[in-house]
């Protein structure tokens, strides 16, 4: 039985049982989120110095990202409402991996900028699929305004881990991130 039918397949024991893991599970999404953001915000430094960019040129790349992201939200939620948070929020962590992937096999500027926006539009997706995926799964508003206040919250704890993260993922030097530069050396 799919979510996409909305919550009326589902029982309300169905509902109570699959509820915290859903909220978990979404809690645990944005948390990642966070650490993406932060990451590329700590990498940034590294990745314009490999590729020769400038300050604005870095700029751009978290504009990219930004801007599409903003962009996909609305979207994303009409598509949550159209095919069920299930299907969306699958989509949105396939393309989400995929170009997170993907940044690590960009050429330059461009390429670094589209992967960027394309990023933008998988995680676009996500915030009104999670929305979704709440409400689907919660059986009354008092419920349903908790698990939406836990997973929100869980936005901070992605900002507040994701430093201590990135500081053990990140090298400390740039020379330790370029393998570009050492292969052409």
């Amino acid at each position: 039985m799919g979510l996409a039918e909305g919550t009326s397949t589902l029982a309300p024991a169905q509902i109570r049982k699959t509820a915290p893991v859903t909220v978990g599970l979404l809690m645990g999404v944005w948390v990642i989120d966070y650490v993406d953001r932060v990451m590329m915000a700590v990498a940034l430094l590294f990745i314009g110095e490999e590729f020769a960019l400038t300050k604005t040129e870095q700029g751009w790349l978290i504009t990219a990202f930004s801007l599409v992201y903003l962009l996909c939200q609305v979207p994303g939620g009409i598509l949550a409402d159209k095919f069920g948070a299930r299907r969306q929020l699958m989509v949105s962590l396939l393309l989400w991996s995929v170009f997170t992937a993907l940044t690590g096999i960009a050429w330059g500027l461009a390429s670094l900028l589209v992967i960027r926006a394309l990023f933008g539009v998988g995680q676009g997706l996500f915030p009104g699929a999670s929305f979704k995926a709440i409400a689907e799964r919660t059986t009354t508003p008092a419920v349903r305004a908790t698990a939406a206040g836990a997973m929100l919250a869980s936005n901070q704890l992605g900002a507040g881990v994701a430093p201590l993260i990135v500081a053990l993922i990140v090298p400390q030097r740039p020379e330790q991130f370029s393998l570009r530069k050492k292969e052409l050396a």
